[in-house]
Parts: C-alpha cells; sequence; structure tokens
C-alpha cells in the first residue's frame, strides 16, 4: 500500500497552521503539496502551509480576472482568495474550473488510460487520486509515476466515506477553496462533455467555465462491448458499442455521477451518483441534464471483471484475505451466496460476476463510438435523439419525494 510520508510535530509548525488558529498571510496548502510530493499526507489537508508556486503567471491572471494589480504578490494574493473559486487562468495551460478526485484501489489496467484521458482534460494539476489501501505492485508502480505530476495521497478511511464532505472536512475546504467545481469518479469512468450535439473531452472545461449551475448530472453511458486484454493489456482500440436508448439514459441519469460546484458543496452530505439523494437532486435544474457524460467502461476482460469483483468483496468483508485458489473462492462464494438469504445490492453483482460470468443487461438501444479509442469527438445521432425522450423532471422529483 502507499505509505505517507512522516513528519515530526515541530514540522508541522514551521509548515502552517491548523485552520481554526489565527490568520497567516498567503496559505497554499494545495499548491504545496502538488509542488512537493515528497511532504504530502492525508493529515496535512487541514492545515495553511506557506507557499508560493512557480506555475503561476500574474500577468495570464490579471487578464482573466479583469483587474489590474499592483504587484505580482498582490495577484498571488487574489488568486488564493478568489480566482481559484472562479476557475481562471493561472498560466498559459492551466485553470482551477474543475477538479477531478479518483477514487482508486489497485488498478493497474485502468490507471494509465484513466489518468491519460482526464489530465487532457483539466491537466494532471487539478486530478487528486485517492488510493484506498492498494497492493498490487504494478498498480502501485504506475500510481508512483503518476505522483510525480499530481496530488496522489493514501486515504485513511473506508473508500466509500470519501462521498461524505461531512466525514472529510478538510479535505473538501481545501477541494473547494481550489476550484470551480469538483466530481468523484471511479477507474472505469471517463469523462466527456456535449457541445451542440457533439461529444468529446474538450467540451468539458469550456461548459463549466460558461456555466452557473449548482450540479450537473453526468449521465452513465454505459459499454456494452467487452474490452478486451490483449498481451497483458486493455486494447482500447475497439469501437464500443454503448447503451443509449431512452430507458438507458434514464437508468444512467439517475445512477452515473454529479460535477457539483464548490460553491453548495457543504451544503450536501454526499458527492457522487447524481439522483441517490434528494438533497442533491434539489440543486438540480432544467439546464443540469443532457450536457456531461460518463462513459462507464464496466464491460472488460472477464479476467479482469473477476479480479476487480474479488477485490471488492475482500473491501466489503465478503471474501476472506486468506482464500486465493479460484476454485476455493467460487466455493466459497456458492456457499455464501446459499447461505445468505438476503444478498446487498452491491455484493450480489460482485458475487454473479464471478459464478456467472458478468453480462451488462441487455440495452434498450445502442450506439457505437470510437471515442475510448482516441476519437477526438463525435456525433451520436440516435444518443442526441433519445435524449430529448427522457423526462428529467420526473427523475428528479420521483428522487426528491423520497424525502418528504
Amino acid at each position: 500500500m502507499l505509505e505517507p510520508h512522516s513528519g515530526p510535530a515541530e514540522t508541522l509548525q514551521r509548515l502552517g497552521r491548523r485552520r481554526s488558529e489565527p490568520e497567516m498571510s498567503r496559505p497554499d496548502t494545495y499548491f504545496y503539496l502538488l509542488d512537493r510530493p515528497e511532504q504530502r499526507q492525508f493529515g496535512l489537508l487541514g492545515y495553511d502551509i506557506r507557499h508560493v508556486t512557480e506555475r503561476f503567471d500574474a500577468g495570464i491572471y490579471a487578464r482573466a480576472r479583469g483587474l489590474s494589480f499592483g504587484s505580482a504578490d498582490e495577484a498571488y494574493a487574489d488568486w488564493v482568495a478568489a480566482g481559484r473559486r472562479l476557475g481562471l487562468a493561472y498560466n498559459a495551460t492551466g485553470n482551477t474550473t474543475l477538479k477531478i478526485i479518483l477514487k482508486v484501489k489497485d488498478e493497474p489496467e485502468l490507471i494509465d488510460k484513466w489518468v491519460n484521458h482526464h489530465a487532457a482534460i483539466v491537466g494532471y494539476e487539478n486530478i487528486v487520486i485517492l488510493d484506498c489501501g492498494s497492493q498490487d505492485p504494478e498498480y502501485l508502480a504506475k500510481i508512483a509515476r503518476h505522483a510525480r505530476k499530481m496530488i496522489v495521497l493514501s486515504y485513511p478511511n473506508h473508500y466509500n466515506t470519501i462521498h461524505n464532505p461531512h466525514a472529510n472536512i478538510d479535505l473538501y475546504n481545501l477541494i473547494c477553496a481550489n476550484a470551480r467545481y469538483v466530481t468523484i469518479l471511479d477507474a472505469d469512468e471517463f469523462l466527456f462533455a456535449a457541445d451542440d450535439g457533439v461529444l468529446s473531452a474538450d467540451a468539458v472545461v469550456p461548459l463549466l467555465q460558461c456555466s452557473d449551475e449548482a450540479v450537473f448530472a453526468g449521465t452513465w453511458l454505459n459499454a456494452q462491448t467487452v474490452i478486451p486484454e490483449v498481451d497483458g493489456a486493455l486494447d482500447w482500440s475497439v469501437e464500443t458499442e454503448l447503451a443509449i436508448g431512452p430507458r438507458d439514459l434514464a437508468q444512467g441519469t439517475v445512477a452515473g455521477k454529479a460535477v457539483i460546484a464548490t460553491s453548495v458543496v457543504q451544503r450536501l452530505s454526499h458527492l457522487g451518483h447524481n439522483l441517490h439523494v434528494p438533497e442533491v437532486a434539489g440543486q438540480m435544474g432544467q439546464e443540469s441534464f443532457g450536457k456531461i457524460f460518463i462513459i462507464h467502461a464496466r464491460n472488460l476482460d472477464p479476467r479482469i471483471v473477476e479480479k476487480r469483483a474479488i477485490k471488492h468483496l475482500r473491501t466489503k468483508g465478503v471474501l476472506p484475505e486468506q482464500l486465493v485458489d479460484r476454485g476455493e473462492i467460487r466455493d466459497f462464494l456458492e456457499q455464501y451466496r446459499h447461505d445468505t438469504v438476503t444478498l446487498a445490492s452491491d455484493a450480489k453483482i460482485y458475487v454473479t460476476s464471478i459464478l456467472n460470468r458478468f453480462t451488462p443487461p441487455a440495452a434498450q438501444a445502442v450506439e457505437q463510438t470510437s471515442l475510448l479509442a482516441g476519437a477526438g469527438s463525435e456525433v451520436l445521432p440516435l444518443l442526441n435523439a433519445n435524449l430529448r425522450q427522457v423526462d428529467f423532471a420526473a427523475l428528479v422529483a420521483a428522487c426528491t419525494s423520497k424525502a418528504s
């Protein structure tokens, strides 16, 4: 697993203060952790650490802000205090429009594809990887390379706790002070946006930069095509069929992942799936839908599907760590399924994917895409037509009614 860097109390005293302590000049914890990989500790997120990053260009920021500053120091102070929440440009290629949090454990087959895709959208500096106890040597070697460019932290709690801002106050205070929007993704989820019917990764940030929506409901576009393993690696060159019937899109909107304005995060107790929590649904309006999409690459090579299912069942405490033989694992799960009257829905999915090879639910309609294979953008006519048949207001009403 990832090992946090240890540091004595006097080091923390030298670096900064807890946010409840008296104000100090120019704290910049986020860029301190980005610029100093050797100092990263989850426990430092609650400290205001003095730092000035060399990534900042005062002239570019001033033009983006539409203000004139007396000095670079004054511009930097404004950027920390206000500019980051506005998502403004701070150098020729960087802005703080969107922070993407990756919740991950032992995903060697997916991590490189995921990082490369999302770094092209927001830049490495806007990705925060929360590793949840990984032990796979191949994955750890890959994540160590990525950690040179982005913030990677060892998350100390149960992985599902990441979705609760109230249980991660320091984390979300830091994220919200450094971005306009935030989303949490898994390693098999790939972000896209629609611009005038054209789907692309490049459209994500421009959409968010010109929007005041509190929440965008990122609709899952579930991959029906198996992404095969070739020579020990997933072959992303295959064209992928996406489930895009009206019913598929409605279900994908309920279960997909939200992109949430940092200005509302602290009012919420859950960040993640769109219409699972009434308080999140209550922040959505008409413009929240049909703009953000997440291709959900759930249908991976069967060997990898089984490996990921075993990992999840161990995390949930269903499958004992000492069982490693494939036959013994299957025997144990057969008995577990027989003895357990009611399986939790998420555990049932993983048990079934091991015992009865995972097959995605039949789609109402499908459309082929090369977006995961490297196409820069695509028009998906059937997707665009079927979106118009989805009653998004009814989906919101069904969710918010749970609160009454």
